[in-house]
């Protein structure tokens, strides 16, 4: 367990998301100060309740690392460049410095730690096949998809039996960051759980998505 300055947000980064932010707030302007003079990582975890300015918020329990790339000085306080690593729980929170603290704990199946298995990675071709024919929909509604055609089905790898069980994560998030999803939905996968139930929970947020355009737009 380590105690790891946070940065709650109204929006969710997922692991190899860019993260850019504008820091004006003085209890982050603090956390950016100890940050930069410590590893050079903080956590961001979604706001449950409440407001990104002036304290007070409450947040979810399960967040991810950002490693700090680049931090220089703004009209008004900071911009700070970085990027997301890899999701944490998040047990408790300490406030009783300017800025939170969570206690993050390293989640049970890490890159590292889950299962292979040739089923999950046909779920894994089973998610970027579902993923292609949602971006297929929407470009048959004049819909600007976040990928080009055929691009999702390019990330699979040639040979299955050689992709790795830290490659199987790495094309999850991938391919979960494509997902034009809510702040939520993309914190609900950053939820501690085997490889096999994200890949379910994302297929479950596309099918989602399409009957929302289907509906919107089918008529």
């Amino acid at each position: 367990m380590t105690l790891t300055p946070a940065f709650p947000l109204g929006t969710s980064f997922l692991p190899g998301d860019a993260v850019v932010l504008r820091v004006f707030e003085s209890r982050y302007l603090d956390l950016m100060r100890d940050v930069l003079h410590g590893d050079g990582r903080f956590v961001s975890a979604l706001i449950s309740a409440g407001s990104e300015v002036g304290g007070g918020d409450q947040r979810f329990n399960v967040g991810v690392f950002v490693d700090v790339d680049h931090v220089e000085q703004a009209d008004v306080g900071l911009m700070m460049y970085g990027h997301a690593t890899e999701p944490t729980n998040i047990t408790h929170w300490d406030d009783e410095m300017t800025y939170p603290r969570g206690f993050c704990v390293p989640q049970i199946f890490s890159p590292d730690g889950a299962t292979d298995s040739a089923t999950q990675k046909e779920s894994l071709v089973g998610l970027a096949s579902t993923l292609e024919k949602f971006f297929d929909l929407l470009s048959s509604f004049d819909i600007a998809p976040p990928a080009p055609p055929g691009f999702v089905l390019s990330l699979l790898p040639a040979q299955k039996e050689e992709f790795s069980n830290a490659d199987e994560w790495t094309l999850f998030w991938t391919l979960a960051r494509l997902l034009p999803s809510t702040p939520l939905s993309r914190s609900d996968l950053l939820t501690d759980a085997a490889l096999s139930d994200r890949i379910l929970r994302a297929i479950e947020e596309i099918e989602h998505l399409q009957e929302i355009v289907a509906f919107r737009y089918g008529n």
